[in-house]
């Protein structure tokens, strides 16, 4: 008898060091959230306008600033990192917000494989003239934000 319940005690402290290890594991976190504008006549993506001083965005819609040819509209990209493949329910929710913190558009996007490095994208349609925006990407407690100036103007 003695045997057994020594047995049942190491069964029962592997099984919870196992529990215990699988919620200590890092959780997949947000590592940026990108700006690309989509350009009409190659078809080609910009480089990252987030976090880009040296990217001029003004009047991008007709190729000027440092806009290489038209764009009007910016795809919105949250990078993610997690530690390894999973599958993961916790919402992604990418926002873009004016500049007076009201919701432009938002994609949320509810179950996720991921990868160690994961793109997961949202269209701005008509972006690369809606002034002052912060995009934001979060995914539980994790959260990136990036504020651009799309201006355009005479």
């Amino acid at each position: 008898m003695k045997k057994i319940a020594a047995i049942l005690s190491v069964a029962t402290l592997a099984l919870t060091g196992v529990a215990h290890a699988e919620t200590t594991e890092a959780a997949p976190e947000v590592a940026g959230v990108e700006a690309m504008l989509l350009y009409e006549q190659s078809g080609k993506m910009s480089v990252n306008l987030a976090g880009n001083g040296y990217f001029t965005a003004f009047n991008s819609v007709i190729g000027e600033g440092s806009a290489q040819e038209n764009a009007s509209d910016m795809v919105i990209r949250a990078v993610i990192k997690a530690p390894e493949q999973t599958f993961s329910k916790i919402p992604l929710v990418i926002t873009v917000y004016d500049n007076k913190g009201r919701v432009i558009q938002q994609r949320k996007i509810e179950s996720l494989l991921l990868e160690k490095t994961t793109h997961r994208t949202m269209l701005l349609e008509n972006g690369s003239c809606v002034g002052e925006i912060t995009l934001e990407a979060k995914m539980g407690k994790s959260v990136k934000r990036e504020t651009l100036n799309m201006m355009c103007g005479e």
